[in-house]
């Protein structure tokens, strides 16, 4: 069953356009995932993303229906870094909102050492939820789906010393 937050593809999205101009970046496709290069914020020498082809917005909107695909997702991660770079330790995790910047479920796949700039070692250290910690949250019902009306969200707002 489709929903407004699932859907084959969704135009304006970054990730879908890349699926669908099936570019020379990437680098694995199969009937769920594709997988790809991310040049534009790497941080580390090889830092890979996986996709599902149908979109998916982000963590929050994840449902039990979807546990098996997040554990494609983690297979297809570590074989692709696996054949990228053998014998090196990785790191692999989604961000959850507030986090993430693209509204398309995806999996970082990163190389280490990750580069030595604070803001990217917290970005993709301690930020980065691995899929086994998305797939409880789910199963536990912990995975809040978004409100629809936007006036329920609250910037974040430091507070007053």
């Amino acid at each position: 069953m489709e929903s407004s937050a699932k859907t084959a593809a969704k135009s304006g999205c970054v990730f879908c356009n890349i699926y669908k101009a099936k570019k020379d970046k990437i680098l694995f496709q199969d009937d769920l995932t594709f997988a790809f290069y991310n040049k534009k914020k790497s941080v580390s020498d090889i830092h890979i993303l996986v996709c599902p082809i149908v979109h998916l917005k982000n963590c929050s909107t994840l449902t039990k229906d979807n546990i098996d695909l997040l554990r494609h997702m983690q297979k297809v991660a570590e074989g692709v870094v696996a054949k990228l770079s053998p014998r090196s330790e990785y790191r692999f995790g989604y961000h959850k909102p507030p986090i993430n910047t693209v509204e398309h479920l995806h999996l970082h796949g990163i190389v280490l050492p990750i580069k030595s700039e604070f803001l990217s070692n917290l970005r993709y250290g301690k930020l980065l939820t691995p899929t086994e910690t998305i797939i409880q949250e789910v199963e536990q019902g912990k995975s809040l789906i978004e409100p629809k009306d936007d006036s329920t969200k609250k910037p974040l707002v430091a507070p007053k010393k």
